[in-house]
């Protein structure tokens, strides 16, 4: 019985809810942009990512150390290789 009146209780909370007048909240405005806005998130996701693939190499060059197990200036620690695996007897 309690699963009955939990999902009474939510249809009438549901019934209500749609029927009230929906009030912007105090300091907001109800979105009123016209067109797609799927197209429009879309176009600012590609923005945002075009922006930070241009600054990637930039961020990478501050972020990547040479490596100390080489002697190389060049050598990046992506390079290094994996250590050779112990020999059991």
């Amino acid at each position: 019985m309690p699963t009955r009146t939990a999902f009474l209780s939510l249809l009438a909370f549901a019934v209500c809810g749609a029927t009230a007048d929906a009030q912007p909240l105090p300091g907001t405005k109800p979105l009123d942009w016209d067109g797609d806005l799927a197209a429009k998130m879309v176009g600012g996701i590609d923005k945002y990512l075009s922006r930070e693939l241009e600054a990637a190499p930039k961020k990478r060059e501050a972020i990547w150390k040479p490596c100390r197990r080489w002697r190389k200036k060049s050598a990046t620690c992506r390079l290094r290789p994996w250590p050779a695996p112990r020999k059991t007897t």
